[in-house]
């Protein structure tokens, strides 16, 4: 991912489509299950720092971190509101139990090791936290790469088999 990506997260519909129906989803999961106000939120695969920023909107006063692989989209980030770090999310510098809140949007299907992804971030995570996944449907994404709406993109996994066989 590239400042291209970040670009288009602001300019082109079929992402912008994305970015939000993404950023709902995940809202409306903490709404859902999980109780209280959460103090942080780690964002694992946080791209340029839009989706943690619209959270934190809704939550202004969780802190709110995200981890990034990509030192050029961190770059990108505007919001000072948020914390962007340069980083692995499978080994990560967070104490253990200190998160109330994991969240990884269509990150785990470019994870070479998904298995040591979801260990890494249950570790970070309080007792009674809240992990949230998201991942593209495959037949989804092919036919939008098909029609131009997205870049071909490395999938790792398949997210059906990893549930299937974690």
């Amino acid at each position: 991912m590239d400042k291209e990506y970040h670009s288009g997260r602001k300019t082109k519909k079929s992402l912008i489509y994305r970015l939000n129906r993404r950023t709902k989803e995940a809202i409306d999961s903490i709404e859902k299950h999980f109780s209280g106000s959460p103090s942080l939120i780690l964002d694992l695969g946080a791209a340029d720092g839009l989706m943690p920023g619209m959270i934190k909107n809704m939550y202004p006063s969780a802190l709110c971190i995200g981890v990034e692989s990509s030192k050029e989209l961190i770059e990108t980030n505007t919001d000072r509101r948020i914390t962007l770090l340069h980083g692995n999310a499978n080994n990560l510098t967070m104490d253990s139990n200190t998160v109330d809140i994991v969240l990884a949007a269509a990150v785990i299907e470019h994870m070479p090791d998904p298995e040591k992804f979801l260990r890494e971030a249950k570790r970070a995570l309080k007792p009674h936290g809240l992990i949230i996944l998201t991942s593209p449907v495959p037949f989804r994404e092919k036919a939008a790469t098909m029609v131009g709406h997205l870049r071909d993109e490395q999938h790792c996994n398949e997210i059906i088999y990893l549930l299937i066989s974690f």
